[in-house]
């Protein structure tokens, strides 16, 4: 009904797009990660697992090492859980359902009394916020990578209506219909999931700040705050990550 596999990778980034046709549970013991489905990316920290349903084709990029474990699920053990790839907020009991579970042999009594925990605990777990949601739109979903991949760009929304060929209110409203997050409010997210990155890999703060746009480092942590609800430091020491500071 399952197969367990640990992984590491070194620190040279690690990136892989692929489908496979079982479920998919993983969690980091170390590191960073991003990854991305037609329909978002997610940015991955230890101790907040991640599910993807089967068949679905789905990207990994690492930034640094990283280590974990991976399950694969039956398609026939799936039909309960989120259809939809996700990252999920900490729960103790399925963190430890998880660790457990993979240290075990699939076919172990064990493993089988865990594997319905484990099960139950995913499909009610909460969700992770920082994550990317694509809109369905074509010209929104262009807007949207743009942003993605350089969220210091500071075109406003008339700028991005005149380039995507989209009336202004029809691009805000469709936007947050779509992707239930204003173009400010998505690119802010954007903006930040970036610095966690860059902060990740020793960047100083002042210069992240100004490569995801913020003109002052106190502009930077007010918008890290809205984002994460805390600040650099104690997020990387929530998450467990190194080479964050204030």
């Amino acid at each position: 009904m399952h197969i367990v596999k640990r992984f590491s990778h070194a620190a040279t980034p690690h990136h892989v797009v692929h489908r496979h046709p079982e479920g998919q549970l993983f969690s980091l013991d170390h590191g960073l990660c991003t990854f991305q489905t037609e329909h978002g990316t997610w940015l991955m920290t230890p101790g907040r697992p991640c599910w993807i349903p089967p068949d679905i084709e789905h990207g990994t990029t690492t930034h640094g090492p990283v280590s974990g474990i991976s399950i694969l699920l039956d398609p026939l053990v799936c039909a309960g859980l989120p259809q939809r790839a996700n990252v999920f907020q900490s729960e103790s009991l399925l963190l430890t359902a998880i660790a457990r579970l993979g240290s075990l042999p699939p076919d172990a009594i064990r493993a089988r009394h865990l594997l319905p925990v484990v099960l139950d605990e995913l499909a009610h777990a909460s969700i992770e916020p920082l994550s990317l949601p694509i809109p369905r739109d074509e010209r929104l979903r262009t807007m949207a990578r743009d942003i993605a991949r350089n969220p210091g760009d500071a075109r406003g929304p008339e700028q991005w209506s005149a380039d995507i060929d989209m009336p202004r209110r029809t691009l805000a409203r469709r936007f947050k219909d779509e992707t239930s997050l204003t173009v400010i409010e998505w690119r802010r997210r954007a903006r930040i999931m970036k610095a966690i990155v860059e902060l990740h890999a020793s960047t100083p703060l002042r210069q992240v700040a100004r490569n995801v746009g913020y003109e002052s480092v106190t502009a930077f942590l007010n918008a890290f705050r809205e984002v994460t609800g805390t600040t650099p430091r104690r997020f990387a020491m929530q998450r467990g990550l190194p080479g964050q500071t204030e």
